[in-house]
């Protein structure tokens, strides 16, 4: 069975996969999860927007929530299971966080009972209960690794058109793309997606950085340039505010692997 799904009988329980390169979606499962990712990326598209969940990172799926996961090769993810009623959830939608140490721990703690335990377990009763009150805290903060998708053509082409060239996040080359006028663009830009064009571009350009340092490939000056920084100093600047590490250190904690945590927690949609 599918590490992402679950049935209305199963207990609550947490699972470890090698799930590799897989695409899955839902309409909506009965329990809420918690997708903790140790390694590769994991794509979640919901009603919304769409996450890009890095290593070090989770993202938090309510119960009833209409969602596609897409992985890529290499991809290891642990999934906790949470029942809905037990655990209070007061946001709209998906949350994705950085994953401190104290939730690392909790997650690796979880994977000691399984899909198939005993539902009778007061211990993992207690865990689960304690687990969920602390997702309250784990996904509380500003949002990362989020961009929406847009409600309309207009909005949508030029969301494509700004993935396409984040190094120049034009408004006037979205608004072309969008067929709007740039003020027209930027004012129904935030009727549908809830953010301003400003905030959105920023979204994209560390979005698209924070997968380039992740994948180890780049220096720190060429992911600088490519998302439209001409100044290394005013890149980690933005970075820093952003994700609440330098690109160096974020850089450090993608390669060292499952162990590695980030400090700051994010937000949804």
């Amino acid at each position: 069975m599918s590490p992402f799904a679950t049935t209305p009988t199963c207990p609550e329980h947490a699972g470890l996969s090698r799930c590799g390169r897989v695409a899955e979606r839902s309409a909506g499962d009965p329990k809420h999860k918690v997708v903790h990712v140790r390694a590769g990326r994991l794509e979640l598209e919901g009603p919304r927007g769409v996450w890009a969940i890095l290593p070090t990172h989770m993202v938090f799926i309510p119960a009833g929530r209409p969602y596609e996961i897409r992985t890529d090769d290499g991809t290891e993810v642990a999934v906790v299971h949470l029942d809905a009623p037990m655990t209070p959830w007061h946001h709209d939608g998906c949350w994705a966080a950085g994953t401190s140490p104290l939730a690392r721990e909790m997650v690796d703690y979880a994977l000691r009972w399984p899909r198939g335990r005993d539902r009778d377990d007061p211990i993992a009763g207690s865990f689960f209960r304690t687990f969920g009150l602390l997702c309250a805290d784990w996904f509380s903060r500003q949002r990362i690794l989020w961009l929406p998708t847009g409600q309309s053509p207009g909005i949508r082409a030029a969301i494509r058109h700004v993935i396409a060239h984040v190094d120049d996040g034009s408004l006037d080359g979205a608004a072309s793309a969008a067929r709007l006028s740039p003020r027209t663009l930027r004012r129904r830009f935030r009727e549908d997606t809830g953010m301003t064009w400003r905030q959105f571009v920023r979204e994209a350009r560390m979005m698209q950085a924070m997968e380039m340092l992740a994948s180890g490939r780049h220096r720190i000056s060429d992911v600088a340039m490519a998302v439209g920084f001409s100044s290394f100093g005013a890149f980690t600047q933005a970075f820093s505010a952003c994700v609440g590490r330098t690109p160096s250190d974020f850089a450090r904690s993608q390669r060292g692997g499952p162990r590695a945590a980030l400090g700051r927690p994010a937000v949804p949609a």
